[in-house]
């Protein structure tokens, strides 16, 4: 499920609005699903990642400027933005807002009873957000609990637990993620103090994307978003 404010040709057009009611968030987006196969929780990357260098860039220190800005959102980015390739990349489990998961003979029993609108409401409610549910995390922690923010600074490198942790087939996991500084109506970053960046002169025919990769060309899942000024600024 993807939502994306002020952006006209919405399939839910009543939902889009009651969720960005009163809220400065422009882009959202839920995932819900099974991996195929035993997955490390360090090998699933999200983020930007394109096939050719970007045209125009700003000056260095409005570049840093927009890193810092995602750094808030995605703790342990990698970013580098003057290659021939460049991205900008963190792990899955360590950037989601919330990330969810239960057992996928359970979600079916709670779909098929009256406990889904209670006990799995985003399955049912597309604007309800999604809780934070990890036992994984939480066993390997000797907590009952784990917050977001705990488990985004517990898992957002790499080397350390991520690499012990794994997505596990036969568990339906659900990813929530929101931000307020993509706006896809405009093809712009708002990175804050007055600034907004087009970024449509600078991806060389290229788009945002949703994904989730391993980095081998391996996608979880891959949406695009496409925006006619990132055809026709190309030599403008």
């Amino acid at each position: 499920m993807l939502r994306l404010r002020d952006v006209p040709g919405s399939q839910d057009v009543d939902g889009d609005r009651a969720y960005f009611k009163g809220r400065k968030r422009k882009f959202r987006f839920v995932v819900t699903g099974e991996f195929k196969k035993p997955t490390r929780f360090s090998d699933i990357w999200t983020g930007q990642a394109w096939d050719r260098a970007l045209l125009q860039l700003p000056p260095r220190w409005l570049v840093e400027l927009g890193v810092s800005v995602f750094r808030r959102i995605a703790r342990g980015l990698r970013a580098d933005f003057s290659s021939e390739k460049p991205m900008a990349l963190s792990l899955l489990a360590s950037t989601m807002q919330t990330v969810h998961a239960h057992s996928a003979e359970e979600s079916r029993q709670l779909l098929a009873s009256d406990e889904a609108q209670r006990q799995l409401p985003w399955f049912v409610c597309p604007t309800a957000d999604v809780p934070e549910h990890l036992p994984q995390l939480t066993e390997r922690l000797g907590r009952t609990q784990v917050s977001p923010r705990k488990r985004k600074t517990t898992l957002m490198n790499p080397e350390g637990m991520s690499s012990d942790l794994y997505f596990q087939p036969g568990t339906v996991y659900s990813f929530d993620a929101y931000q307020g500084v993509f706006d896809a109506h405009k093809y712009v970053l708002d990175v804050g103090a007055g600034i907004v960046v087009d970024i449509s002169k600078h991806l060389d025919e290229q788009c945002i994307e949703v994904m989730a990769t391993n980095g081998n060309d391996e996608y979880a899942w891959c949406f695009e978003i496409w925006h006619k000024n990132v055809l026709t600024n190309k030599n403008a």
